[in-house]
């Protein structure tokens, strides 16, 4: 397949780019939307049914998706999935004009949003391997997690600022531009396309449900990726819930508004560039799984700060959400430069997708027990135990040789 050339960085940064001011573009709308949400209802579980609403699809449609990354065009299906979410967006804005919103609409908007997410991720992460040198795959995962990071600090502040000024559909307009904006380097620039591999599963002509078998066959006989998703899994189930009630947090317990809420996910946002840009400089420990794993330790310490701050003390919680910004930044990119590592090009996009899709099946079972539960025993204790999970759990793998080892078996 060969390396990729001395001219790599302009075509893949400007298809990165394109990636980023949609990134942009989804970060304002979707502050919007969640707070409308929460000032409307103030309702824990209509949020947490917003974000099942996210989750579903990649437990659903991760698999599927990743066989359609390695088969079809990529170039096209970018171009599609960003014309999908503008026009999907328009939708809702006219409805917003006519004051003819309800719940169900904005539900399947985020839903609509979600698959395209899906696309965008599985895309750019498979085709990173085609398009980037080895050597700098931890640091562009880290790059990403910054760029999503800056996202995270921006929209935040300027979604709770726009709110004061403008109306809903005027705010999700500027989302379908940015979205229109994103198509244009995808028009421009060439997506590579892995060479198709050997099957691992028939001796014919794989079908695109070979595909999805082969993508099954790589996962099922790799025991330390085994391990990690159970890992994940559990982390998932508690740790998506905790940050999308968030909202809840900030008006029940800290009495605060879209300002409050702007600066805890701003401190997140910072943390995640910070983050993301020691590992892009530093590149972390030489095996990626040590430098994901003793992060989520010290993610649950982050979790645990903002459960145990005092109702007049929110700048604990800012800290707290620096924090986990911070760390994730590190257990995502490393884990993602575990796979790219480990795995051959032409099976990526089925390989990142389906272990998605299994720590993906566990957000909405969280959420859907979550947003009840902290009706009755409060938001913060669902951090303090989301803190327990993932610290037991950080520690606990570096004690378990098939997840030390992990980058080793997989071939």
């Amino acid at each position: 397949m060969g390396r990729p050339g001395a001219g790599w960085k302009r075509p893949f940064f400007s298809l990165w780019i394109g990636q980023a001011v949609s990134l942009f573009g989804r970060g304002l709308g979707q502050f919007a939307l969640i707070w409308w949400l929460t000032s409307t209802t103030s309702s824990a579980t209509v949020l947490a049914v917003a974000s099942i609403m996210t989750t579903v699809p990649g437990a659903l449609l991760n698999p599927i998706a990743g066989a359609m990354v390695d088969r079809w065009d990529r170039k096209k299906l970018m171009i599609f999935n960003y014309a999908l979410s503008a026009l999907s967006t328009a939708g809702i804005v006219i409805l917003y004009a006519g004051d003819m919103v309800l719940l169900w609409h904005i539900y399947a908007l985020m839903f609509i949003r979600a698959v395209g997410r899906i696309l965008d991720n599985a895309v750019m992460l498979a085709s990173t391997t085609l398009m980037v040198p080895e050597e700098h795959y931890s640091r562009i995962n880290g790059f990403n997690r910054s760029i999503q990071g800056i996202s995270s600090i921006v929209t935040p502040p300027l979604g709770a600022l726009l709110l004061g000024m403008l109306s809903m559909q005027t705010i999700l307009a500027i989302d379908v531009m940015l979205s229109l904006l994103a198509i244009t380097p995808f028009l421009i620039f060439r997506i590579p396309q892995p060479e198709r591999v050997e099957s691992l599963v028939t001796a014919d002509q794989p079908s695109f449900f070979d595909d999805l078998r082969e993508g099954l066959h790589l996962v099922s006989g790799w025991p330390g990726m085994l391990m990690i998703m159970l890992v994940f899994g559990l982390v998932h189930l508690v740790f998506t819930p905790s940050m999308s009630l968030l909202p809840i947090l900030v008006t029940g317990h800290f009495n605060g508004s879209a300002i409050e809420l702007a600066w805890l996910q701003s401190a997140m946002g910072v943390g995640g560039v910070t983050g993301g840009i020691i590992l892009g400089v530093w590149g972390g420990f030489k095996k990626h799984i040590k430098t994901s794993m003793g992060s989520l330790a010290l993610l649950g310490v982050s979790v645990a700060m903002i459960g145990i701050a005092p109702a007049n003390a929110i700048i604990i919680a800012i800290v707290g959400m620096f924090s986990v910004g911070f760390m994730v930044a590190m257990v995502v990119a490393a884990r993602r430069s575990i796979i790219q590592k480990a795995v051959d090009p032409a099976l990526q996009g089925r390989v990142h997708t389906l272990i998605a899709s299994g720590w993906a099946i566990m957000d909405p079972i969280g959420l859907a027990i979550a947003g009840p539960s902290s009706e009755i025993l409060g938001v913060r204790s669902l951090y303090l135990l989301c803190a327990i999970v993932m610290i037991t759990l950080g520690v606990g793998a570096f004690f378990v040789p098939s997840i030390m080892n992990v980058e080793n078996s997989a071939r």
